[in-house]
């Protein structure tokens, strides 16, 4: 699972070749995609090792190059981990780079980490993602589904399109529908699947 190896990958160094990868291999499968489906988006993680690196800059920067219309179809996924109090941070100038290209941004888990406002307003996040603890609150009376409805406020407030993580239940998806949540993911909506694969799925419920 991505929660054992991706540690490992960022404690040897190897998470910077892995991360080339993973980029390489979305551009050129989106730039086929698009052909078909010109307004799908496809999300990539960046690891806060990556961004901190400075090398991720560079990396994306030149395959973007190769075809800089796809970076409107990119959406870049951060963890509140990279958001430190240094503001001269090299995940900063990344972050702000890919959003002069046309890329949007997505901050990750969101409500788990420390952010400050100040760091939410200055980045100019497109989505804010749910973390999935509160999703799997919300078909449940609790106190964190409470949080989970004072997020979802927040992020109105902040004019922020919201993602909600982990949708497993019908009744998690009709609570984030009756709240205008339009985007979200979890194996109720769709599972991980290889590039063919995800082809098929696309024709079977997208409309050209």
């Amino acid at each position: 699972m991505p929660s054992l190896f991706i540690p490992v990958a960022e404690k040897t160094g190897l998470i910077a070749e892995i991360g080339e990868w993973v980029i390489e291999k979305v551009i050129e499968e989106q730039s086929q995609l698009l052909k078909v489906y010109p307004d799908l988006y496809t999300a990539i993680n960046l690891s806060p090792a990556q961004l901190n690196s400075g090398a991720s800059n560079q990396t994306i920067l030149r395959f973007l190059e190769k075809d800089c219309k796809i970076a409107n179809n990119l959406v870049f996924e951060i963890t509140e981990a990279i958001l430190i109090e240094d503001d001269k941070t090299p995940a900063l100038d990344t972050v702000a780079r890919l959003r002069s290209l046309g890329a949007r941004i997505s901050l990750d888990d969101f409500g788990t980490g420390h952010s400050g406002i100040s760091y939410l307003h200055k980045l100019g996040f497109d989505y804010l993602k749910i973390d999935r603890v509160y999703t799997s609150a919300s078909d449940a009376s609790s106190s964190i589904a409470s949080i989970l409805e004072g997020i979802i406020d927040f992020g109105r407030r902040l004019q922020v399109e919201l993602i909600a993580e982990g949708i497993e239940t019908e009744a998690q998806q009709q609570f984030l529908l009756n709240r205008d949540i339009r985007y979200g993911q979890g194996r109720l909506l769709a599972y991980p699947m290889p590039i063919r694969e995800f082809e098929y799925f696309l024709a079977g419920n997208l409309k050209n």
